[in-house]
């Protein structure tokens, strides 16, 4: 798991220095505070462009907490880090839960909004 973990990271690191897309989309189970001890990686989701001043935005949805918010990881600003782990199953880790809806416009441009529905509807109730 932990080679899987590294040639994963390897492969972002790479898109994200040397992709011409103008909108890196990044999903991972872990979100941005799992990853904050990792510098390099985070100068990297902090970026604004590739080794070659090629411009891009970089949206991150990262898991593993049940929660849908974009508060509670580390920020990668000025580009966008979301928790999309909500809508209940095993455990309800906030009141936020749901899920994202993202829209890209033929101009390249990114839209992202979350559908937060009550939480009753999901969480299982306290034992």
């Amino acid at each position: 798991a932990r080679e899987r973990s590294f040639r994963g990271l390897g492969l972002l690191n790479e898109r994200v220095r040397y992709s011409w897309r103008k909108n890196l989309i990044v999903f991972s189970h872990y979100p941005t505070d799992y990853l904050k001890e990792l510098a390099g990686t985070m100068d990297d989701l902090r970026s604004t462009c590739n080794n070659t001043d090629f411009p891009h935005n970089i949206f991150y949805f990262g898991g593993h907490r049940h929660s849908t918010d974009n508060t509670t990881g580390t920020p990668i600003w000025p580009n966008e880090q979301w928790l999309v782990g909500g809508g209940g199953g095993w455990s309800c880790d906030g009141p936020q839960q749901g899920f994202m809806v993202g829209e890209i416009s033929m101009d390249n441009t990114v839209t992202l909004h979350p559908v937060i529905i009550d939480k009753e509807q999901c969480c299982p109730p306290p034992r």
